[in-house]
């Protein structure tokens, strides 16, 4: 199991240690993302008292290449199946074995539990980009087996693969930094002849938001803002043709305000930092669409 931390160590005591996992403790990895003196001796002493193995990073270096990390480690100690989960999420130990009993029967799958919130609200249960806007929305009609389609997608808050389907897909893209790059996993998962698949009969649940460092008053964190909205378009320059890419750019205004949105409206009317924020990811994504198209555009002079 592959876990990263940012801080919030009350998150790690509050459900990685409160979980019972199949396996000895030792299999449990916790990448820190390095925050602060106080969160990194904080989240040590959480991991030494549990068991786990620590590996302290000295900055953020972003959740993919967090896992990415954690990933590597696992590996060159013989793991042979990968959970990542978040530090505000958790999953009993039979949701565990679920898991780890469908890679065994294909190797060549991604899976991922039926997500619910603090309160039992359906979270997650596939996801699904629009290929014309980018808007994401939850896949309708799943069909008993969970299996989902190639333009869909399943959470980094809790999947669980082989390594072989790990090590054919390549990792977590580190470009993204936060945001999407489960999304660009799951594209790239398929691209190298694996599938998704939802297990409708196994729960997690996630307290989304739970990483989150931002006031009530203040809506969702700058970071939520910036990289939901470039990596949107960061997605489109990397997995989309042409045409396509056009239509997510033309899209950007509405989708950005959706985004921005997320956190409220009367976020607006105390601060204008998360508009900034919104227009500021939105830039450095039509920047990145525009880096990726132009040659394109001048190979065909």
């Amino acid at each position: 199991m592959i876990v990263v931390s940012f801080g919030a160590p009350q998150l790690l005591r509050g459900n990685l240690a409160a979980m019972t996992l199949p396996g000895p403790p030792g299999r449990v990895i916790v990448v820190d993302n390095f925050r602060s003196a106080q969160d990194r001796r904080a989240n040590a002493a959480i991991a030494d008292a549990a068991g786990w193995t620590f590996l302290p990073m000295t900055t953020n270096l972003g959740f993919g290449a967090a896992v990415n990390v954690g990933v590597r480690h696992a590996l060159t100690h013989g793991a042979k199946h990968l959970l990542v989960l978040n530090p505000d999420a958790r999953i009993d130990p039979d949701g565990v074995s679920a898991l780890r009993d469908a890679i065994r029967a294909d190797p060549m799958v991604l899976v991922s539990p039926v997500i619910v919130d603090g309160a039992g609200r359906l979270w997650f249960r596939g996801m699904r980009t629009d290929p014309r806007t980018g808007d994401v929305s939850a896949v309708p009609n799943l069909g008993p087996t969970g299996e989902l389609g190639p333009q869909d997608w399943v959470s980094g808050a809790c999947l669980m693969l082989s390594h072989s389907l790990w090590s054919a897909a390549g990792g977590f893209d580190e470009d993204y930094f936060l945001y999407w790059e489960d999304v660009d996993f799951s594209r790239r998962c398929v691209r190298a002849g694996g599938r998704l698949r939802v297990l409708i009969g196994v729960l997690a649940q996630h307290d989304a938001g739970g990483t989150q460092i931002a006031s009530a008053s203040a809506g969702k964190s700058p970071l939520y803002y910036y990289y939901n909205c470039r990596n949107r378009l960061l997605f489109a320059a990397k997995h989309l043709p042409g045409r396509d890419r056009l239509r997510w750019a033309v899209a950007t205004p509405g989708a950005s305000k959706r985004i921005l949105y997320r956190g409220g409206r009367r976020q607006l009317v105390q601060s204008p930092k998360p508009l900034m924020w919104t227009l500021a990811g939105s830039a450095a994504g039509l920047l990145a669409l525009l880096a990726r198209s132009l040659p394109v555009i001048g190979s065909r002079r």
